[in-house]
């Protein structure tokens, strides 16, 4: 798979954990990087100044896949290293947003198919 390939990582979310959590009516933890990713999740604005709301098109898509399931969810975006140990642990966090596609990390996370793709160009 491409190194410039993103996908999120899911490790709840996949096989028979999705129909468990709806059962249980459980709710699964989201966690992005702090540093954001615009257009794909970023904390909004308001006249400029940085707010506690997530959005982009990561939360949009993961918000679809898990309400059409009845599954609750929260979503916060932490220091990226501690999102991937927090969903390695299955802690606070279950999910984490726009992780790439390493070897190395298919050792821990299951991923999801892709549902976006960057490709770097230089100006």
């Amino acid at each position: 798979m491409p190194r410039g390939l993103l996908v999120f990582v899911a490790t709840c979310l996949l096989g028979v954990a999705l129909p468990a959590m709806a059962q249980e009516s459980a709710t699964v933890g989201i966690c992005g990087d702090s540093g954001e990713w615009p257009p794909y999740i970023y904390f909004e604005r308001d006249e400029g100044k940085k707010t506690e709301r997530v959005a982009g098109f990561s939360i949009d898509v993961i918000g679809e896949v898990l309400d059409e399931e009845g599954i609750d969810y929260t979503i916060e975006l932490l220091p990226w290293k501690r999102c991937l140990r927090n969903v390695e642990a299955g802690a606070a966090s279950q999910i984490a947003l726009d992780a790439s596609y390493s070897e190395e990390r298919a050792k821990s996370y299951f991923y999801s198919r892709p549902y976006y793709t960057v490709e770097p160009y230089y100006f």
